[in-house]
C-alpha cells in the first residue's frame, strides 16, 4: 500500500491514482471524496475525516480529494494498487449531525459494540435488506436507540441513469452512479436517533445492507 500526503487549500482538490483499496489516513478537516473509473465517477462520499476506508471489487482509475473545511487541510491517504490490503488501525468513530458527517470522539459507543459483537465483520445478529427501484428505511430514527452497526453495504448499478445510496436521515451519504459499477464499504458505525436507509433509482440500480440495531 502506497501512501500520499497532500496539503490543500480552503476549498482545493488534488487527485490521485487509483487502486483496489482507499483508506483516509489522517485528515486536519473534512473532505469530499469522489471515485473514478474510466473519466465516470463511481461514487462519492461527502464531509468525511479520517477513519474512511472502501475495497472496491475492481479498479477504480483515480481519486478526487477536494476540502470542504473552510481552511487548509492535510490529508494523508492509503492506497493499494493491486492484490487484497486493509489497515487496522483504531481511530475516533464517525456521527452525524445536521445532515453532515464529521469524525468526533465516541468511545463508548465502541465500547458498547465490543461488548455486544465483535469484531465488526460477525454476522450473527445481522438484518439484510436491498432496494431495486424503490427506498427502503432499514432503520427508523426513532429505533436506533443505541446505534447501529452496518456490517456491508453493496451498491450496483447496471444502467447509465440509475443511482444507488446508502441514506442517512433520508440524505445519500454514499452513492453510485453508471454502467456497470459496484461498490461496497464494509464495518460503519451510525450514532443513535439516526435512519440508516437505502434507495435506487431504476430496476438497474441495487442497493443492499446488512446490519444489526445495536441493544
Amino acid at each position: 500500500m502506497q501512501s500520499y500526503t497532500v496539503v490543500l487549500g480552503s476549498g482545493n482538490s488534488a487527485d490521485l491514482p487509483g487502486g483496489l483499496f482507499f483508506i483516509l489516513l489522517a485528515s486536519t478537516g473534512a473532505v469530499d471524496i469522489e471515485f473514478f473509473r474510466n473519466r465516470t465517477s463511481i461514487g462519492k462520499v461527502s464531509g468525511i475525516e479520517e477513519g474512511y476506508r472502501n475495497k472496491f471489487d475492481k479498479k477504480f482509475d483515480a481519486v478526487k480529494i477536494t476540502d470542504v473545511s473552510a481552511a487548509a487541510n492535510t490529508v494523508k491517504v492509503g492506497i493499494a494498487q493491486e492484490g487484497d490490503a486493509d489497515y487496522n488501525r483504531a481511530f475516533g468513530s464517525v456521527t452525524v449531525a445536521d445532515g453532515n458527517i464529521n469524525a468526533v470522539d465516541v468511545a463508548a459507543l465502541l465500547a458498547a459494540v465490543a461488548g455486544t459483537r465483535s469484531p465488526l465483520t460477525d454476522l450473527s445478529g445481522c438484518t439484510a435488506a436491498s432496494a431495486v427501484n424503490s427506498t427502503v428505511t432499514a432503520v427508523a430514527a426513532i429505533d436506533n436507540v443505541a446505534g447501529v452497526r452496518i456490517a456491508l453495504v453493496n451498491l450496483m448499478v447496471n444502467a447509465a441513469t440509475g443511482l444507488a445510496a446508502m441514506t442517512l436521515d433520508g440524505n445519500d451519504r454514499i452513492a453510485l452512479s453508471g454502467t456497470d459499477q459496484s461498490l461496497v464499504c464494509r464495518d460503519l458505525l451510525i450514532p443513535d436517533g439516526i435512519a440508516v436507509g437505502i434507495r435506487s433509482t431504476s430496476a438497474g440500480a441495487n442497493a443492499r445492507i446488512v446490519y444489526e440495531v445495536l441493544p
